[in-house]
């Protein structure tokens, strides 16, 4: 049961919600947000499923997202992952050197990915932050769902 610790108030985007379907005085509140949250989460999680990175690959975009904002300044914008990920990977390319990894390749592949896949890595990489104690880049495969499900930190979907 919600509590209030746990309740968030936002000011709703209609727009948004009428693209997706959604009517605030017809669904509720939690409708609008509970609803739309788990299958997103669900996509994100197929998504993230049949992204074909290496560790290094992994660990190169995890350390050039890690120093900037825009994984929490930009989670309420409209600009792509795509495009945070490339410019990132663009300015920083010394982190490539750290992983062994052609920063220009990774940005191809990365152009390369639908909009959910690229979505689903930086879900994988704000995850990986917001719970820094919960993996290592060495030992663990962080970027899959199927780690986060096993932390007990993350798991949406039922498949």
């Amino acid at each position: 049961m919600p509590t209030t610790k746990n309740r968030v108030t936002a000011i709703p985007n209609y727009v948004a919600l009428a693209v997706i379907g959604c009517d605030l005085d017809a669904d509720g509140q939690s409708g609008v947000v509970n609803g739309p949250t788990r299958r997103f989460a669900a996509l994100i999680e197929r998504a993230a499923r049949t992204i074909k990175l290496s560790r290094d690959e992994w660990n190169t975009l995890a350390d050039v997202m890690k120093e900037t904002e825009d994984l929490r300044e930009y989670f309420d914008s409209d600009e792509s992952a795509g495009v945070l990920l490339r410019d990132n990977l663009a300015w920083k390319p010394a982190h490539g050197i750290k992983w062994g990894v052609k920063v220009n390749s990774l940005i191809k592949k990365v152009d390369g990915m639908t909009t959910i896949q690229q979505e689903a890595i930086l879900s994988a990489i704000r995850w990986a932050w917001r719970c820094s104690d919960a993996w290592d880049y060495e030992n663990t495969e962080w970027w899959t769902p199927q780690f986060r499900a096993k932390t007990g930190v993350w798991r949406y979907s039922d498949e």
